[in-house]
Protein backbone atom coordinates (compact mmCIF):
# COMPACT_ATOMS: atom_id res chain seq x y z
CA UNK A 1 0.00 0.00 0.00
CA UNK A 2 1.71 3.15 -1.58
CA UNK A 3 1.58 6.47 0.52
CA UNK A 4 3.01 9.55 1.60
CA UNK A 5 3.74 11.22 4.83
CA UNK A 6 0.53 13.46 4.05
CA UNK A 7 -1.64 10.19 4.00
CA UNK A 8 -0.51 8.78 7.55
CA UNK A 9 -1.89 10.15 10.64
CA UNK A 10 -0.23 10.34 13.97
CA UNK A 11 -1.60 8.99 17.02
CA UNK A 12 0.12 10.65 19.94
CA UNK A 13 -0.31 9.13 23.43
CA UNK A 14 -0.19 11.43 25.52
CA UNK A 15 -2.78 9.91 28.47
CA UNK A 16 -0.36 8.75 30.80
CA UNK A 17 -0.41 10.07 34.44
CA UNK A 18 2.78 10.42 35.07
CA UNK A 19 3.64 9.59 38.44
CA UNK A 20 7.32 9.26 38.72
CA UNK A 21 7.57 12.84 37.57
CA UNK A 22 4.95 14.04 40.04
CA UNK A 23 7.33 15.33 42.80
CA UNK A 24 9.34 17.67 40.04
CA UNK A 25 6.17 18.90 37.77
CA UNK A 26 2.94 18.12 40.29
CA UNK A 27 0.83 20.80 38.45
CA UNK A 28 0.27 19.30 34.86
CA UNK A 29 0.58 16.16 32.49
CA UNK A 30 3.93 14.37 31.01
CA UNK A 31 3.22 15.86 27.99
CA UNK A 32 3.15 19.33 29.08
CA UNK A 33 6.52 19.32 31.27
CA UNK A 34 9.28 21.84 29.59
CA UNK A 35 12.54 20.29 28.51
CA UNK A 36 15.01 23.37 27.35
CA UNK A 37 12.32 25.56 27.92
CA UNK A 38 9.79 24.41 25.98
CA UNK A 39 7.21 21.29 26.36
CA UNK A 40 7.53 18.29 24.93
CA UNK A 41 4.43 17.76 23.58
CA UNK A 42 5.67 20.73 21.09
CA UNK A 43 8.95 18.99 20.57
CA UNK A 44 7.16 15.83 19.42
CA UNK A 45 4.66 17.89 17.35
CA UNK A 46 7.62 19.67 15.30
CA UNK A 47 9.30 16.38 14.75
CA UNK A 48 5.91 15.04 13.13
CA UNK A 49 5.47 18.39 11.12
CA UNK A 50 9.37 18.44 9.63
CA UNK A 51 8.22 14.80 8.59
CA UNK A 52 5.36 16.38 6.12
CA UNK A 53 2.97 14.65 8.95
CA UNK A 54 -0.81 16.62 8.16
CA UNK A 55 -3.15 15.79 10.92
CA UNK A 56 -2.08 14.31 14.24
CA UNK A 57 -4.69 12.64 16.96
CA UNK A 58 -3.66 13.24 20.41
CA UNK A 59 -4.72 10.44 23.00
CA UNK A 60 -5.59 12.03 26.41
CA UNK A 61 -6.52 10.90 29.43
CA UNK A 62 -5.27 12.66 32.89
CA UNK A 63 -5.07 16.13 32.89
CA UNK A 64 -6.47 15.80 29.19
CA UNK A 65 -8.25 19.52 29.15
CA UNK A 66 -4.81 20.68 30.18
CA UNK A 67 -3.14 19.46 26.88
CA UNK A 68 -6.53 20.60 24.52
CA UNK A 69 -6.04 24.09 25.93
CA UNK A 70 -2.31 24.29 25.29
CA UNK A 71 -2.02 22.60 21.58
CA UNK A 72 -5.51 23.85 20.57
CA UNK A 73 -7.12 23.09 16.53
CA UNK A 74 -3.94 23.43 14.58
CA UNK A 75 -0.61 23.40 14.64
CA UNK A 76 0.93 25.13 11.70
CA UNK A 77 -0.37 22.99 8.95
CA UNK A 78 -1.10 20.44 10.68
CA UNK A 79 -5.08 19.45 12.18
CA UNK A 80 -4.82 18.49 15.57
CA UNK A 81 -8.27 16.31 16.88
CA UNK A 82 -8.22 14.49 20.46
CA UNK A 83 -8.98 11.04 21.48
CA UNK A 84 -9.82 11.01 25.01
CA UNK A 85 -9.67 8.42 27.51
CA UNK A 86 -12.73 8.86 30.47
CA UNK A 87 -10.91 5.28 31.80
CA UNK A 88 -7.30 4.28 31.54
CA UNK A 89 -7.25 1.79 28.45
CA UNK A 90 -3.36 1.28 28.28
CA UNK A 91 -0.89 2.23 25.03
CA UNK A 92 -2.38 -0.43 22.75
CA UNK A 93 -5.66 0.40 23.89
CA UNK A 94 -5.51 3.92 23.42
CA UNK A 95 -4.38 3.73 19.92
CA UNK A 96 -7.29 1.42 19.03
CA UNK A 97 -9.85 3.81 20.43
CA UNK A 98 -8.65 6.77 18.16
CA UNK A 99 -8.32 4.39 15.20
CA UNK A 100 -12.17 3.17 15.87
CA UNK A 101 -13.49 6.73 16.80
CA UNK A 102 -11.95 8.65 14.09
CA UNK A 103 -11.66 6.53 11.25
CA UNK A 104 -8.22 5.96 10.70
CA UNK A 105 -6.72 3.43 8.01
CA UNK A 106 -3.17 4.33 8.08
CA UNK A 107 -1.01 5.71 11.70
CA UNK A 108 1.98 6.59 12.80
CA UNK A 109 1.93 5.64 16.44
CA UNK A 110 4.77 6.87 19.16
CA UNK A 111 4.87 8.44 22.43
CA UNK A 112 4.13 11.70 24.03
CA UNK A 113 7.05 11.82 25.98
CA UNK A 114 9.56 10.64 23.55
CA UNK A 115 12.32 12.83 21.66
CA UNK A 116 14.06 11.88 18.79
CA UNK A 117 17.97 13.18 17.61
CA UNK A 118 17.07 11.38 13.65
CA UNK A 119 14.67 12.18 11.62
CA UNK A 120 11.01 10.53 11.06
CA UNK A 121 10.53 11.12 7.57
CA UNK A 122 13.16 7.92 6.25
CA UNK A 123 10.71 5.97 8.53
CA UNK A 124 7.40 6.94 7.21
CA UNK A 125 9.21 6.28 3.54
CA UNK A 126 10.48 3.10 4.40
CA UNK A 127 6.70 2.21 5.75
CA UNK A 128 5.33 2.66 2.49
CA UNK A 129 7.12 -0.24 0.39
CA UNK A 130 6.65 -2.80 2.93
CA UNK A 131 4.26 -5.59 2.66
CA UNK A 132 3.67 -6.34 6.23
CA UNK A 133 0.89 -4.79 8.16
CA UNK A 134 2.83 -2.56 10.87
CA UNK A 135 6.13 -1.63 10.80
CA UNK A 136 8.50 -0.50 13.98
CA UNK A 137 10.70 1.73 14.41
CA UNK A 138 14.67 0.38 15.88
CA UNK A 139 17.66 1.55 17.16
CA UNK A 140 20.67 -0.28 18.30
CA UNK A 141 22.10 0.22 21.61
CA UNK A 142 25.19 -1.00 23.45
CA UNK A 143 23.19 -1.77 26.60
CA UNK A 144 19.72 -2.84 26.29
CA UNK A 145 19.19 -3.20 29.80
CA UNK A 146 16.60 -0.68 30.40
CA UNK A 147 14.65 -1.92 27.42
CA UNK A 148 14.68 -5.75 26.05
CA UNK A 149 16.50 -6.54 22.68
CA UNK A 150 14.42 -7.96 18.84
CA UNK A 151 15.87 -9.97 16.84
CA UNK A 152 15.03 -9.51 13.03
CA UNK A 153 15.29 -12.09 10.62
CA UNK A 154 17.45 -11.93 7.67
CA UNK A 155 14.20 -10.55 5.62
CA UNK A 156 14.01 -8.04 8.20
CA UNK A 157 11.00 -9.09 10.19
CA UNK A 158 11.19 -8.85 14.03
CA UNK A 159 11.43 -12.66 14.60
CA UNK A 160 11.00 -12.33 18.52
CA UNK A 161 10.89 -9.77 21.53
CA UNK A 162 13.76 -10.79 23.99
CA UNK A 163 13.42 -9.74 27.69
CA UNK A 164 15.67 -6.98 29.37
CA UNK A 165 18.94 -8.79 30.13
CA UNK A 166 20.42 -9.04 33.26
CA UNK A 167 23.62 -8.03 32.17
CA UNK A 168 24.89 -5.15 29.38
CA UNK A 169 24.16 -6.41 25.82
CA UNK A 170 24.64 -4.78 22.83
CA UNK A 171 21.70 -5.03 20.48
CA UNK A 172 18.29 -3.98 18.72
CA UNK A 173 15.81 -1.52 20.65
CA UNK A 174 12.23 -0.56 20.35
CA UNK A 175 12.26 2.73 19.75
CA UNK A 176 8.37 3.14 20.65
CA UNK A 177 7.54 4.36 17.02
CA UNK A 178 5.14 2.12 15.00
CA UNK A 179 3.34 2.32 11.51
CA UNK A 180 0.02 0.25 11.32
CA UNK A 181 -2.48 -0.27 9.24
CA UNK A 182 -6.08 -0.46 10.52
CA UNK A 183 -6.33 -4.36 10.18
CA UNK A 184 -3.48 -4.73 13.40
CA UNK A 185 -6.74 -3.91 15.69
CA UNK A 186 -9.10 -5.66 13.93
CA UNK A 187 -8.88 -8.73 16.28
CA UNK A 188 -9.42 -6.62 19.44
CA UNK A 189 -12.76 -5.38 20.74
CA UNK A 190 -13.56 -2.14 20.75
CA UNK A 191 -12.68 0.16 23.97
CA UNK A 192 -10.54 -2.77 25.26
CA UNK A 193 -7.58 -2.13 27.67
CA UNK A 194 -4.46 -3.12 25.90
CA UNK A 195 -0.70 -2.79 26.22
CA UNK A 196 1.01 -2.17 23.18
CA UNK A 197 4.37 -4.22 23.97
CA UNK A 198 2.01 -7.45 25.49
CA UNK A 199 -0.93 -7.66 23.45
CA UNK A 200 -0.50 -6.07 20.15
CA UNK A 201 3.36 -6.49 19.04
CA UNK A 202 3.39 -9.88 19.67
CA UNK A 203 0.51 -11.34 17.95
CA UNK A 204 2.27 -9.49 14.73
CA UNK A 205 5.38 -11.50 14.98
CA UNK A 206 3.29 -14.30 13.13
CA UNK A 207 1.42 -12.31 10.74
CA UNK A 208 4.24 -10.14 9.20
CA UNK A 209 5.87 -7.02 11.60
CA UNK A 210 8.65 -5.28 9.93
CA UNK A 211 11.70 -3.42 11.32
CA UNK A 212 13.59 -0.57 10.21
CA UNK A 213 16.39 0.30 11.81
CA UNK A 214 17.68 4.43 12.19
CA UNK A 215 20.82 5.62 12.95
CA UNK A 216 19.76 7.51 15.67
CA UNK A 217 19.10 7.84 19.66
CA UNK A 218 16.04 8.40 21.54
CA UNK A 219 15.01 9.97 24.73
CA UNK A 220 11.96 9.71 26.79
CA UNK A 221 11.31 12.07 29.58
CA UNK A 222 9.73 9.89 31.75
CA UNK A 223 11.92 9.62 35.04
CA UNK A 224 13.35 11.89 36.82
CA UNK A 225 16.91 10.62 35.54
CA UNK A 226 15.96 11.24 32.40
CA UNK A 227 13.99 14.35 32.44
CA UNK A 228 17.05 15.49 34.10
CA UNK A 229 19.33 13.99 30.74
CA UNK A 230 17.12 15.70 28.66
CA UNK A 231 17.27 19.22 29.80
CA UNK A 232 21.01 18.81 30.12
CA UNK A 233 20.90 17.93 25.96
CA UNK A 234 18.29 20.43 25.60
CA UNK A 235 20.23 23.45 27.04
CA UNK A 236 18.25 24.19 30.62
CA UNK A 237 19.10 22.79 33.83
CA UNK A 238 15.58 23.19 35.53
CA UNK A 239 12.98 22.76 32.90
CA UNK A 240 9.98 22.80 35.28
Amino acid sequence: MMHTPEDITAVVLCGGKGTRLRSLVPDRPKALVSVGGREVIFRVLDWLAESGIRRCVLCTGFMGEAIRESVGETYGAMRIEYSHESRTLGTGGAALKAVDDLGIDQCLVLNGDTLFDAPLRPFLEWSAGIDEQAGIMLTAMEDARDYGLILLDPNGRVESFREKPTQPEPGLVNAGVYYFRRSVFSAFPPDTELSMEKDVLPGLTRDGLAGFVFQGGFLDVGTPSRFADANRRYGSESGA
